[in-house]
């Protein structure tokens, strides 16, 4: 296989950009069940159906499908630190294309509070 010149090149931290990107994809490729990367690089049956059912670049799609739906929080998660509470109603509160850190928060509520 020959790598293209651009992802050969170095990334921000000097490393080649393919081997950056070998590691982020085998990584959630593990963390999907489709091999594993202990004691070296194994591929599991599930990694086998998959490449059985996705051609070429449709592999990458669903690798990318599957892993962004599984950091997804679930509707309704239940944190075991009250503080994501917090964080979690002022989501709900906080206008489009605005944002805040966790550390203004009592002066922004107390200001809506007053109102």
């Amino acid at each position: 296989m020959t790598i293209p010149p651009e992802p050969r090149g170095p990334n921000a931290h000097g490393q080649a950009r393919w081997w950056a990107q070998l590691g982020f994809r085998t990584g959630e490729a593990a963390s999907l069940g489709w091999m594993t990367k202990r004691n070296g690089w194994a591929i599991t049956e599930a990694g086998v159906r998959a490449l059985d059912d996705f051609e070429g670049t449709e592999l990458y799609r669903e690798l990318a499908r599957q892993y962004r739906a599984r950091r997804l929080p679930p509707q309704g998660r239940v944190y075991s630190d009250p503080r994501w509470n917090v964080v979690l109603e002022a989501l709900e509160r906080l206008e489009p294309g605005h944002w805040t850190t966790y550390g203004d928060l009592p002066a922004r509520w107390a200001c809506r509070r007053s109102r």
